[in-house]
């Protein structure tokens, strides 16, 4: 009986923490004065997706992929404006460039070790 009792327990950790499982969550934060925010997150194969609803019923998404030591973010903001960022990484140096909604870029180079 404790084996099976420990072979259940084993399959309902593995199903609990499976990546299928994981690959969605929703939280709705209410705040003090009563409205909430729902943020939806959904990820998998190397992208996430983000949506932020306020409780006025607007929307910002913000698109994530990442992969060979590249990773790029797109927000959208509730007036269908976007943010683009841009980061790489590899020997020793990381460099960030973003882009806003008006096409101007900022880049930032950030080098580690001696």
């Amino acid at each position: 009986m404790k084996s099976l009792l420990s072979i259940s327990l084993i399959g309902l950790t593995l199903t609990a923490f499976s990546p299928s499982v994981l690959a969605g969550q929703t939280t709705t934060r209410t705040g003090h004065n009563g409205r909430t925010q729902t943020t939806s997150r959904t990820y998998g194969n190397g992208a996430q997706t983000t949506t932020r609803t306020g409780h006025n019923g607007r929307t910002q998404t913000t698109n994530r992929t990442y992969g060979n030591g590249a990773q790029t973010t797109t927000r959208t903001g509730p007036n269908s404006r976007t943010q683009t960022t841009n980061r790489t990484a590899g020997n020793g140096v990381q460099t960030t460039t973003r882009t806003g909604a008006n096409g101007r870029t900022q880049t930032t180079n950030r080098t580690f070790g001696n």
